[in-house]
């Protein structure tokens, strides 16, 4: 019997998942290495509720002309966001295209999807410096359970120089077992 590879992936099971997505960005944001912080968004409900956490607490603590966005959903980023905090140095309205794969994305924001795919994540992205992806909800248990076990699914391909965390509210992480 062989035993599987461990997920490329640490998860994190977390109380707020709005406010401690909104956290992760802010440390990332001050951890950057260089001048200009460019981030990419996804879309959808999950991603709503972190990019207007994000606004409300990162407002004061991220200096909003040094980031340069990246977005699958444009609309979804003006009205979550960038509406809140004034502007960012530049929005382009997808990070998915020709040059994807060499974009110099310092973090990407993805969600988990109910069967296991990534929602924003173009198949040709490639390491970005950090890759966060949400899980909520209890119709993403078992897509999150699979994926601790080991199926290859989109999130176990997703490579990035710094990591791959999942943070997963409790409904999400229902069906996974505990580690001991």
């Amino acid at each position: 019997m062989t035993t599987a590879d461990p997920p490329s992936f640490t998860m994190e099971v977390v109380d707020d998942l709005p406010g401690e997505f909104a956290e992760r960005i802010v440390e990332a944001f001050h951890s950057r290495s260089t001048e200009r912080f460019r981030l990419g968004l996804t879309s959808g409900d999950v991603a709503q509720r972190c990019y207007e956490r994000l606004a409300a607490h990162a407002e004061t603590q991220i200096d909003w002309w040094l980031v340069e966005l990246w977005t699958n959903h444009s609309e979804l980023a003006r009205q979550a966001l960038l509406n809140r905090v004034g502007a960012a140095y530049a929005v382009h309205g997808t990070f998915s295209g020709t040059d994807a794969d060499t974009l110099p994305l310092d973090l990407v924001h993805l969600d988990l999807c109910v069967d296991g795919s990534l929602a924003g994540w173009p198949g040709d992205l490639s390491r970005p410096g950090l890759a966060i992806v949400t899980a909520s909800g209890v119709a993403i248990a078992t897509a999150l359970a699979k994926l601790r076990a080991g199926s290859d699914m989109a999130l176990g391909r997703l490579g990035a120089r710094r990591g791959v965390v999942v943070l997963a509210d409790h409904a999400a992480a229902s069906a996974v077992p505990l580690a001991h």
